[in-house]
């Protein structure tokens, strides 16, 4: 993607920072830096995102060794369902 713009744009000079992110968004907000690449924060309507790339989170319980493992499952499949005690679930509703 950077590799893209940089070809496109010659007289641009592109430099990475890597810190912290509340550092990267008053670099931002100060105008010291114009594109953050991390987690959106949202609480700010000002400030326009997109996503990069989506990867699933897994729950992984002890003895499965990878997410390809039957046991594993994805936080957004069990997102919507919550344990109550004795076992029993429900489903959330939007």
């Amino acid at each position: 993607m950077l590799e893209e713009f940089r070809k496109a744009h010659t007289g641009i000079d592109i430099i990475l920072h890597e810190q912290n992110m509340a550092d990267l968004y008053r670099m931002l907000s100060d105008g010291l830096i114009d594109v953050v690449f991390g987690v959106a924060d949202t609480r700010k309507p000002s400030l326009r995102t997109a996503f990069l790339y989506r990867e699933p989170l897994y729950y992984i319980p002890r003895g499965v060794n990878s997410p390809a493992s039957d046991g594993a499952v994805t936080f957004e499949s069990i997102s919507r369902t919550c344990e109550i005690r004795g076992g029993m679930s429900y489903q959330l509703n939007a």
